[in-house]
């Protein structure tokens, strides 16, 4: 189960919208294109999880509000 506090998802939820492996995740933090909320727990915001899925796939920020939505339910476990 993945954990959201603050706006913010644990490295599982990330892993689990992106379809990626955690060093990859790890990665996308290094390097800036992820933006973290808090550091211990390492949290990501719900924002740049977004923006990049719609980097890779820019169809769907056509639909952002039930995008951010889905993604929350994701962070909440449900």
């Amino acid at each position: 189960m993945t954990t959201m506090n603050k706006n913010g998802l644990s490295i599982d939820g990330v892993m689990e919208i992106l379809n990626c492996s955690r060093s990859y995740v790890y990665k996308l933090v290094r390097q800036k294109q992820l933006e973290v909320l808090d550091t211990h727990p390492l949290l990501v915001t719900t924002d740049s999880v977004i923006a990049k899925l719609g980097y890779n796939f820019p169809f769907l920020l056509r639909c952002k509000p039930s995008l951010d939505y889905h993604i929350r339910q994701v962070g909440y476990g449900l």
